[in-house]
């Protein structure tokens, strides 16, 4: 729920504040684990803004990437990335874990519904989203949005 309040609230429009946000679910997240986070944004992409509809499910794309390392990737290291092009923000979450195969990923309860809903979520906000799994060597989510 905080979540949504956070995301709705006008004044966490620019990527400063997304950011700050982004830092402080990795470390809530991760807090009591041997993972280490790191989290880079280039400069360029502190004064954007992204609009309250993008924003929100830019940010759950994010949180649903690293909750899914922090379940089943068994990672030592996540490093986020941020930077811009033109008027696109790409985001890179790379981790250093098992990887996991795209035509069987496992999931603690069998359930699983944490890619479909991020892969909505960038359809939702005319985003691209890939998922690039590497079994024994991590996986790298990538986000790209228009501003």
């Amino acid at each position: 729920m905080s979540d949504i309040v956070w995301s709705i609230n006008p004044d966490h429009d620019s990527l400063d504040k997304v950011i700050a946000r982004m830092q402080d679910a990795a470390s809530e997240l991760f807090a009591d684990t041997e993972t280490t986070v790191s989290v880079e944004a280039d400069p360029a992409v502190l004064p954007m803004n992204l609009p309250l509809e993008k924003r929100h499910d830019f940010f759950l794309i994010y949180k649903e990437a690293i909750i899914n390392v922090a379940r089943y990737s068994e990672a030592t290291q996540v490093r986020v990335r941020l930077h811009c092009e033109g008027n696109r923000l790409k985001l890179v979450v790379q981790d250093n874990g098992k990887g996991f195969d795209t035509a069987q990923p496992k999931t603690r309860s069998g359930g699983g519904n944490g890619l479909k809903n991020m892969r909505v979520r960038a359809e939702k906000i005319d985003a691209t989203l890939t998922i690039e799994p590497e079994v024994g060597c991590g996986t790298t989510v990538t986000l790209w949005v228009k501003e």
